[in-house]
C-alpha cells in the first residue's frame, strides 16, 4: 500500500490559468475546475493502469474557502466572513 497527499494549488493566487478560457460568466473558475478534473483523471487512469484502483481509497476534498480579503474578487465565503 501507499499514501499520497496531494495538495493542488490550482485555484489560488495568481489568478492565471494555462489553458484557453471559454466565454463563460466565470472563465477563470471554469479553467481551474477543468485543470483539477484533468489532474484527477491522470491519477485515476494511472492507478487503473497499475491495477491499483480496486485497492485504493480515493478521498477528494476542497480547501476551506476563499481568502477573507482579495482584490481579485475570485472567491466568496458568503454567508461566512473572516475578520481582519
Amino acid at each position: 500500500p501507499f499514501f499520497i497527499y496531494w495538495a493542488m494549488q490550482i485555484a489560488h493566487d495568481p489568478m492565471q490559468a494555462p489553458i484557453s478560457l471559454p466565454n463563460t460568466p466565470d472563465p477563470i473558475e471554469y479553467a481551474f475546475a477543468t485543470l483539477a478534473d484533468q489532474a484527477i483523471e491522470n491519477v485515476t487512469t494511472k492507478l487503473k493502469e497499475l491495477e491499483q484502483w480496486n485497492n485504493t481509497l480515493f478521498v477528494f476534498s476542497s480547501d476551506n474557502g476563499g481568502p477573507a480579503f482579495s482584490d481579485q474578487k475570485a472567491a466568496s465565503n458568503f454567508p461566512l466572513r473572516g475578520e481582519l
